[in-house]
């Protein structure tokens, strides 16, 4: 399939959700409910129930070409005859700021003015990728891009060269963080409470998180694989790991593998072991801290404002490579997450699961993904019960202006059944709890998810789903 920068539906046919069909192992019934007590009330039950906030069906238009103002105008209009209540505009990092370091928000200001003068809400969506691999941008240098366990760097090579930076360079955070700030407070001027949340992706996806593909220029294809194996990377892991163990011996007494200095410590491919796990571990601190320094850079322009993430998947069989299994702790400052389900997930499970384990009160959303992917029933399908079980927006993407008139009809129904409507009420006494461990090491949650639908009858009921950091050492 040809890939089209302005319909991730085709990348995701490519990369994440094909992964959702591979035989991984699964835990079985008998492991899970040996984790955790299942159906009976647990101490995260007695949390305060989250407040139902506002909802919200909203359209988002890429910017990678970016969109000329008269061809994202059309959109905007027909998003406000089709019953949507907000849009979102993708403001590229790449594209405001140039390899040279010219910045401009022209086009931008005037997508958010014209959406705004037509009675919608707006989100800001700041995407973090640049092309700079090659060496000739002035904000980043290519020793700060992500490198695969290959060497081979992070490379959009079908949209621009667009690369995505090391969590572990400080550099690239500070200098990322700066452009967060920028566009914050821009808008924060412009538009002011027109402006529902500001969100951070860091993929060709358009995801807070690692992405989970390799260019393989001998295959002429993305491939499965994880970041991230840069020097700066590597150095800060073995820093951290001598914080950690304090002597190299106590370190390859965890790991029982002899070695001699922290700075001869490789790291590993794989999440297995005890090795592993402190890979993960290290991989999810650095993103955590990224995200903190964002969220920081948002609320201060406003504490009143929202800091929003959007994470592939919680719970799919790539989750370890993302980073996003202990998603409450990349959360803990920010104030919407989203997920992007393919469309036939487990979407009652991936709600619950959000609304089970973040903070009350933080808002949650799905994404309806484009029109190539599924039919009006399934999408129906997945707004209804993302909105049933507590979620406050239901995104729709990579849909091209044609199908988007087409199916008019479908987005209408969402918002005249769900927008005015309450979500199911919770099931407290019923608990599903997932264990982080098993999720890593199993490398799925099929196991809970059985559970779930057993215990939720099949997400007719919305319950208790707790994300259990149990992670040895963390």
């Amino acid at each position: 399939m040809l890939f089209d920068p302005n319909d991730r539906s085709s990348q995701d046919d490519l990369g994440n959700r094909k992964f959702q069909r591979r035989a991984f192992l699964s835990a079985t019934a008998g492991a899970v409910l040996a984790a955790g007590a299942l159906g009976q009330i647990s101490p995260a039950a007695a949390a305060s129930p989250k407040k139902f906030a506002e909802r919200h069906l909203m359209f988002n238009k890429w910017n990678f070409g970016p969109t000329p103002l008269n061809e994202y105008q059309a959109y905007v209009d027909e998003v406000a005859n089709s019953g949507f209540t907000a849009m979102k505009v993708h403001v590229p990092w790449f594209k405001v700021v140039s390899r040279s370091g010219h910045t401009d928000f022209t086009l931008f200001d005037q997508q958010v003015d014209y959406i705004l003068s037509k009675g919608l809400k707006c989100a800001i969506g700041i995407d973090l990728l640049r092309t700079f691999s090659d060496g000739q941008d002035a904000i980043l240098s290519a020793d700060q891009v992500m490198l695969d366990p290959q060497g081979r760097p992070n490379i959009a090579t079908n949209n621009q060269n667009l690369s995505q930076f090391s969590f572990a360079s400080r550099t690239a955070v500070a200098r990322a963080t700066d452009f967060v700030s920028l566009v914050t407070s821009r808008y924060h001027r412009r538009a002011g409470d027109g402006i529902l949340f500001y969100e951070t992706t860091m993929t060709p996806f358009e995801e807070t998180e690692y992405w989970n593909q390799v260019w393989d220029p001998q295959l002429n294809t993305f491939t499965a694989g994880h970041y991230d194996y840069s020097a700066v990377a590597v150095s800060r892991f073995q820093l951290w790991l001598q914080n950690r163990y304090g002597t190299v011996g106590n370190l390859s007494l965890a790991w029982t593998a002899a070695h001699s200095s922290f700075a001869t410590v490789p790291a590993p491919t794989s999440f297995q072991g005890p090795a592993g796990v402190d890979w993960y571990l290290f991989r999810h601190t650095m993103l955590a801290d990224a995200l903190k320094s964002f969220a920081e850079a948002v609320h201060g322009v406003s504490n009143k404002l929202r800091y929003s993430l959007r994470f592939g998947s919680t719970f799919d069989t790539v989750s370890s490579w993302r980073g996003t299994v202990l998603f409450p702790e990349l959360a803990r400052y920010a104030d919407v997450v989203h997920v992007d389900d393919a469309p036939r997930y487990n979407h009652p499970f991936a709600m619950d699961l959000l609304n089970s384990s973040l903070r009350p009160n933080v808002w949650t959303g799905n994404e309806i993904d484009g029109p190539k992917v599924a039919d009006d029933a399934t999408y129906h399908r997945q707004a209804t019960e993302s909105f049933q079980h507590g979620g406050n927006i239901v995104n729709v993407a990579n849909w091209d202006i044609t199908s988007l008139r087409a199916r008019r009809a479908l987005f209408q129904s969402i918002a005249s059944e769900q927008l005015g409507a309450d979500p199911l009420p919770k099931a407290n006494q019923i608990v599903v709890p997932v264990s982080a461990a098993q999720e890593l090491a199993n490398g799925n949650s099929n196991g809970f998810q059985a559970i779930y639908n057993q215990l939720s009858e099949n997400g007719t009921k919305r319950i208790r789903v707790p994300l259990e950091n149990d992670l040895p050492g963390n």
